[in-house]
């Protein structure tokens, strides 16, 4: 008996439509990783940008003398440690008050709180124990 080598052309025309559907899949899919790679370089940049942002320098007045900070955002304690470089929130308390802030503000910094510094802005920091 002889074999037919001929292709079964239902068989044939199934695997060339599967392999259109393979090439369309993989253009969709090149075109994505484009948009994908696009959307890392941009949200690449903006982080470099804001990081760039926070390590400003700025000069602020602590107790009456002049300290750098390299982060715009300040906490309590960060304010209590240039006053006090030995600050122990253990035994002491710390009570900051501020003026010449972003936009004019003012006030007080509490534990647990954080602040915008500006440059020139004015930190009084005093001490006292918790007993």
């Amino acid at each position: 008996m002889g074999e037919n080598h001929e292709p079964d052309e239902g068989k044939l025309q199934q695997a060339e439509k599967r392999l259109e559907e393979a090439e369309t899949d993989l253009k969709r899919a090149r075109s994505a990783e484009v948009r994908a790679e696009h959307a890392i370089e941009k949200a690449a940049e903006e982080i470099e940008r804001l990081e760039e942002t926070e390590k400003r320098r700025f000069e602020i007045i602590v107790n009456g003398r002049p300290k750098t900070v390299e982060r715009k955002t300040q906490s309590y304690r960060d304010i209590a440690r240039l006053a006090y470089p030995d600050a122990d929130f253990g035994q002491f308390l710390y009570t900051i008050t501020f003026f010449n802030g972003v936009d004019g503000q003012e006030g007080d910094l509490v534990e647990g709180e954080i602040v915008k510094v500006k440059e020139g802005m004015v930190f009084n920091v005093r001490r006292s124990d918790k007993s």
